[in-house]
This record gives structure tokens, sequence and C-alpha cells, in this order.
């Protein structure tokens, strides 16, 4: 079976881990890898089709592009969020206040065309602003001041019903004095924007405003799934209904890597794609859910750094390797670790060396790989990881050049 090669096997480079996460479709692939996949909720991702379909709880999400359909990205690995909008996809739910300061109060409809979900009728909301300043659709909410509240729907222009094959309609959360306008066309697009609240007012409001759209004076639009979120970007989407919604932590751990990992000595290439800027971990070795633990993670929105703690919880940043990298693009990282020799690339550019043997190595001891968190789901990442792949050597300064590139 190509999950047992992936624990035990040799992959003719000399590397004994292999996982290809893009070439997987389901939990039972990480199983026969050895791993154990854990979530205590549902959670959504977008299937082979294109379309938003849930895994039920303690499944895999193994997305796909939602532009290029069937095109795989990874697995989808996500800390906690939770949806603060409730009736998400029920725009026509009391909940949910249409008004207009001057214009017209916006019209809620179903139209039979199909969803982001594959759904066969999805929402119409027509604005006209036409003699005043705004129209709108908004729900009420609050927030956390200072805090950034990511706003997030899917939208696409209503041309079967005349509209135009593109459209301005506003995103606003809040009393933010600018808002967000998304350019809607004929394709279902999720947008989404960040606002840090200057109070505790986190209203979610679709709409034509002028500080938004100017002079764009109607829209006729269909929409999907709003969601408001704490936090500087969108995660997957999370449905509710009269109770707001939550998704848990998405956990992958290996506690049998003995088959594959050598004590004190490694390479370890990773592919991956993040999606909010956070610090998170790509991922680390461990004593089980303690440390000692050797860790390749990012503190913040750019950049990458290899990290080694010893029993006694003495840690230390090793290697900074040149480049940054950015939300929504894939990149590659590779750390070989040794005590007294340590190197780490980023995408191909220079390589950073590092000769400490302070804090060393644990040459005993690691008993766990975890994927996309640490050892004690700490620093969640949030994105896709493409692929890991582990070497028992410490592979030459230029191999990580090339493996990375």
């Amino acid at each position: 079976m190509m999950g047992s090669m992936m624990r035990r096997g040799s992959f003719g480079d000399g590397a004994t881990l292999d996982l290809a996460f893009t070439t997987m479709n389901s939990t039972a692939d990480l199983t026969a890898a050895g791993f154990t996949f854990t979530r205590s909720t549902s959670a959504t991702y977008i299937n082979a089709s294109g379309f938003v379909a849930t895994a039920s709880a303690n499944q895999a999400r193994f997305d796909y592009d939602p532009t290029s359909i069937g095109t795989p990205r990874g697995l989808l690995i996500e800390g906690s969020a939770n949806n603060l909008a409730t009736y998400s996809n029920d725009f026509s739910n009391a909940i949910w206040t249409l008004d207009t300061s001057g214009g017209t109060i916006p019209a809620v409809s179903t139209v039979s065309q199909t969803g982001p979900d594959g759904a066969s009728t999805v929402t119409r909301i027509t604005f006209n602003k036409t003699g005043g300043t705004f129209s709108r659709i908004r729900q009420n909410l609050s927030g956390t001041a200072s805090q950034p509240y990511t706003m997030s729907v899917w939208m696409k222009a209503n041309t079967a019903s005349g509209g135009a094959a593109t459209q301005n309609v506003g995103l606003r959360i809040g009393s933010d004095a600018a808002g967000f306008n998304c350019v809607v066309t004929t394709t279902w697009k999720r947008f989404q924007y960040t606002y840090a609240l200057s109070g505790t007012n986190a209203e979610a409001q679709i709409m034509l405003w002028d500080n938004i759209v100017g002079n764009d004076e109607t829209a006729d639009v269909l929409v999907y799934g709003c969601q408001i979120e704490a936090g500087n970007g969108a995660s997957s989407y999370i449905p509710t209904g009269a109770s707001t919604g939550s998704r848990a932590a998405d956990k992958c751990i290996s506690d049998s890597i003995s088959g594959w990992y050598t004590q004190g000595i490694g390479t370890v290439l990773v592919s991956a794609r993040p999606l909010l800027t956070t610090s998170r971990t790509y991922w680390n070795f461990s004593a089980g859910a303690s440390v000692p633990r050797i860790q390749l993670y990012s503190s913040g929105g750019t950049d990458v750094t290899a990290y080694l703690e010893n029993p006694s919880g003495t840690g230390a940043n090793i290697a900074f390797p040149t480049g940054s990298i950015s939300n929504g693009t894939l990149f590659k990282a590779a750390w070989a670790f040794q005590t007294g020799s340590h190197a780490a690339c980023v995408n191909g550019n220079a390589v950073a060396t590092s000769s400490t043997s302070s804090p060393a190595v644990p040459t005993s001891g690691m008993t766990r790989f975890s994927v996309g968190h640490r050892y004690d789901e700490f620093n969640q990442f949030y994105g896709h990881i493409a692929s890991v792949k582990y070497w028992p050597t410490r592979l030459a300064n230029a191999d990580l050049q090339a493996l990375t590139a």
C-alpha cells in the first residue's frame, strides 16, 4: 500500500517519509500513512467539483482550487473559528434588516441558479440607492474593540435577470468609514475584507453606499454564505442557523515515527499555502505532547523560522532563511538539522546556516510528528499543506536550494 511505503519505505532519493497530500482524497489515506486526524466538529471545504462541501467530524479535508476545477491544493488545516453571523445563508430571515437612506429598500428573493454549494436555488438581492446615499442589508453584531474582524461572502452578478456582467457592491463592518468595494462578475467569488473595530460594533453590511461604490446606483446580485469572524482573514465557511457557528481545530499527528525517523538528524521539506496572517506551525517533532521540539514556523505574516527547544524548555530560533511568503501563494521550505550544522532555505533563495550547538538537536525521545500545528496544538496553521518529506540525513545546502526552487 502507498500508505505503508510512506511510513517505512525509501523513495529512491533516501527519503523515508513522503506525504503527498495533493494525491490523497480520504482520511483513510492519512491513517495508512500512520497519522491520526481529529476535529471535533464538521467543517467545509471546496470539493473536486469546485463546490462548497461539508466534511463530518474527524474527517480530513482535501481541498481543491475553486477556480481551476479539479486542481488539488492539499490538506486543509485550520485552527478554531466562530461565525458571528446567524442565518448566514438565509437573507430573508428577520435577523437581516433591510434599510435605505433616500434610496430603495433592497429586495430579497430566491432564484433557480446554481450556488457555490451546488444547490439549484440561490438568494438574489437587488439594490437601488437612486436619490439617496445607501441601500443595504445588515445584521447587528458585537465584537471586541480594536480587534480585527473579517467579513466574507460569495457574490455573482445576476445577468439572468438583466443585471450587468460587472457590478460594484460594498461590504462594511460596523462603523468603518471606508468599507470595501467588491467587483462582482458572472463568476462566483468569495469576497473578504478585514477591519479593526473602532468600538464594539461589528455589524455585517452588504450594501450600495456612496462612500464605497460612488455613483453606481443599482445592483442585482446573487449572494451566498455570509461570515464574520475574529482575525485577519477568512477561514473556511461556517454555516449557521438560529445560533452562531463554530469550527474546531484540525489535528494531524503521528505517534509512530520510529519506522522512518532518525534521532538527532534529518531534513524536512514542506510545501504549503498559508491563508491567514498569524503565528503558525508547518511541522513539529516532539517528545509526545511535550518538549523537546524541532519546529518550522512563522511568527508573523511573511517569515519562516527554524526553532529548537530542549527538554528543560529552553528554546531558540536557529535560522531565518531568506525570502518571504504570502497568503494564497504556495511556498517551499526545507530545514536540515544537526547539532552544530543547521541550514534552511525558502523558495530556492540563499541558504541560512548556523553552527550553534545550543540547544542541541535531541538524540533520543522524539516520538511525535505534527503537521500544521505544534505538539500541544498551539500556533495553528491556517491553509493548505501540499506535501511533507523527510530524509534521515543532513542534506547539503545546494540540495536545499534545489528542493525548494
